[in-house]
């Protein structure tokens, strides 16, 4: 690779390749025409730095297909799930509910916050649209101080409207 990359450029919002084409053609192989002095092929990459923990990493993502998240689509399931037997009109007590279920209070409190979202941030959840760094467990935490409006709720979990 060192070979082929001339140069790399990381920018704001892309990272760019510089790749001589003399030296792409002489390690593929491929027979050259007489193009020494071609320029460099350019490729860019959009990529953006994102807090991860203590420190940030870069995080390429083009945009050309959306990457649908299973544990984060399980855990929004449980939590409507949840609500819906937490608000039923039964007779069952929240301690019967839960030794029903095989699950705490804790958990059960921790699944009735996601049941609030906005059914926007739903439907982008199960479409595969949510941030690339929101995960079931990162959703779990950030629905402690979740806000109750629903435009609050997309600018709080960085749901961005391209």
């Amino acid at each position: 690779m060192r070979v082929v990359v001339q140069r790399v450029t990381v920018e704001a919002h892309q990272i760019s390749l510089a790749i001589c084409p003399a030296r792409l053609v002489e390690i593929l192989g491929v027979p050259a025409s007489d193009g020494s002095g071609a320029s460099p092929i350019i490729l860019t990459v959009a990529a953006k730095l994102e807090r991860a923990g203590k420190g940030k990493r870069i995080v390429i993502h083009n945009g050309d297909r959306d990457e649908i998240n299973p544990g984060l689509i399980k855990l929004v399931e449980d939590a409507f799930a949840a609500r819906s037997l937490l608000l039923a009109d039964t007779d069952e007590s929240l301690n019967a509910i839960e030794a029903r279920l095989q699950t705490s209070k804790g958990r059960m409190t921790s699944l009735m916050r996601p049941s609030y979202l906005s059914p926007e941030i739903v439907q982008d959840i199960l479409a595969g649209r949510q941030p690339l760094n929101l995960g079931a467990k990162r959703l779990i935490g950030l629905s402690k101080d979740l806000p109750h409006d629903w435009l609050a709720q997309r600018a709080y979990l960085r749901f961005d409207r391209g």
